[in-house]
């Protein structure tokens, strides 16, 4: 169906056209509009709960993907899920005419608490991370640490196998420990 808002026109009870839907009164007493079984009125609300189902499909993608990014290993930031949330608002956004901002605003001022609160915790969320060892430093003081048992420890051997007990630290589960 076009973007254009078609007026319903009346047609004869025994007419081939007349949209299948059900009225009040009985069968709806308008014409179909070419091409399918509803008028303009009836087809609007069939277009509307398949942008619907659409909208939910999308949902449920959005959030199986925002699930994918939080097991990510940059997941110490909110800035994707932000950046996700404002794609949306957009989306919806875009989609509207000015009819549909006005039945879709409440889901649109809820998406906009939503970054709004989002940001503010991602902001603090940096702000507290902030304040943990980068990685150079980790790998600073652990380099320190083994000078000091290099100091009290000669044996190659042991010294190897420290080393590497430092290595396995350092890397993490990716490196296989």
């Amino acid at each position: 169906m076009n973007d254009e808002k078609q007026v319903p026109i009346r047609c004869a009870e025994n007419d081939p056209n007349r949209c299948q839907s059900s009225a009040r009164q009985g069968q709806c007493p308008f014409l179909a509009v070419p091409g399918t079984i509803h008028c303009p009125i009836h087809g609007s609300k069939e277009s509307k709960a398949s942008e619907n189902a659409l909208y939910q499909f999308n949902k449920t993608e959005v959030l199986a993907r925002i699930s994918a990014f939080r097991s990510h290993g940059d997941s110490r930031t909110l800035a994707i899920e932000l950046g996700l949330l404002r794609l949306l608002l957009e989306q919806i956004i875009n989609k509207c005419d000015s009819y549909d901002l006005v039945m879709n605003s409440v889901q649109i001022s809820t998406l906009i608490t939503q970054i709004k609160e989002l940001q503010t915790a991602n902001i603090k969320l940096e702000q507290r991370v902030g304040d943990l060892l980068a990685m150079d430093q980790v790998i600073e003081i652990a380099q320190s640490l083994y000078a000091v048992v290099t100091k009290y420890i000669t044996d190659v051997d042991i010294l190897g196998k420290v080393a590497e007990e430092f290595e396995d630290i350092l890397g993490g589960p990716e490196n296989g420990s």
